[in-house]
């Protein structure tokens, strides 16, 4: 069983932080989206990401 406040590894970080805020998403995301930007897909000009946000407390 996995700790409360520990990350799943199959994720990724997207994006650029903004002071401490990271955003991760599943690494079977990044792979859907990019087969969305396809030159081949005319049908989909955007898409909406869901889910949850969650607070890693660090401990040393």
């Amino acid at each position: 069983m996995r700790a409360e406040n520990q990350l799943p590894k199959n994720i990724r970080q997207i994006g650029g932080p903004v002071g401490t805020t990271k955003v991760y998403i599943e690494d079977f995301v990044v792979t859907f989206l990019k087969a969305l930007t396809t030159d081949k897909n005319t049908f989909v000009r955007g898409a909406i990401l869901f889910g949850e946000k969650r607070v890693l407390i660090m401990r040393l």
